[in-house]
């Protein structure tokens, strides 16, 4: 300022962030269902009015009793035809047992710093791989030689209840 004193010293500077926190996350996953060794993805969109990109996400796994929390950086964008980044985080599920339930979810925050509140909790079951023997009578040769053919099948593991089998002879 100036005034018949002369000029005054400048002011500290001062800043302020203007924006808002965000709106919970929009989450989903590439499959609810997973087979034990396969990887999952996890997708979410941050929820922002004031048009910030997402500067961190923090992901919770509830998995039987450990909850583990973990930090995503803003930098995993999965690259879209419209400007709405969506952002992914993979679970690679060959260290779950069969039957394991995995519950998640997800938050973020944007230029304010501030967390949004968690997102719907989702959740994702792992399933070990489904197997099926056959085995017909053969005779000594290891040729079918009569009618009918009797099929025996064993299906594993003994978790799941097979729906149908396909069977087809050439």
């Amino acid at each position: 300022s100036v005034n018949s004193n002369g000029h005054s010293p400048w002011s500290a500077i001062a800043s302020v962030v203007i924006g808002k926190t965000p709106a919970a996350p929009t989450t989903w996953s590439s499959t609810t269902t997973a087979i034990t060794g396969e990887n999952v993805t996890l997708y979410w969109v941050h929820n922002t009015e004031d048009g910030s990109k997402m500067k961190a996400a923090m992901i919770q796994l509830d998995i039987g009793d450990t909850i583990e929390s973990i930090p995503v950086p803003g930098n995993t964008i999965e690259e879209t035809d419209d400007d709405v980044p969506i952002y992914q985080y993979i679970i690679k599920t060959d260290e779950y047992a069969q039957g394991t339930t995995i519950l998640w979810k997800i938050r973020t925050k944007g230029i304010t710093g501030n967390w949004s509140p968690w997102s719907t909790q989702r959740t994702i079951k792992v399933y070990a791989p489904p197997t099926l023997g056959l085995s017909v009578s053969l005779n000594n040769e290891g040729v079918l030689t009569s009618l009918p053919i009797t099929i025996n099948a064993t299906a594993g593991p003994n978790t799941q209840v097979p729906i149908s089998y396909h069977v087809t002879m050439i």
